[in-house]
């Protein structure tokens, strides 16, 4: 049966984060099941590789769109 809910069955919902580069500009939305994403944590990149937490931003500006947080990430990317 499709959308009811079965008696012991437990749905997990994995959070999902907004990631934006040092400058601002989105990269993407990653889904990771961590509790909590802090800063200096690493993150998989939606391209592939890892990027570092610069700055967490989960005010309700940072959870707009219904994400748990969006996250500025050192990718990597030069920086003008």
């Amino acid at each position: 049966m499709r959308g009811v809910a079965r008696p012991g069955v437990t749905l997990a919902l994995v959070p999902s984060y907004r990631l934006i580069d040092m400058a601002g500009s989105e990269i993407g939305i990653i889904e990771d099941d961590r509790e909590r994403i802090e800063l200096d944590d690493e993150v998989a990149l939606p391209e592939g590789g890892t990027g570092t937490v610069a700055d967490v931003y989960d005010d309700e500006f940072g959870q707009e769109g219904g994400v748990a947080a969006t996250l500025a990430v050192d990718d990597g990317s030069p920086q003008d």
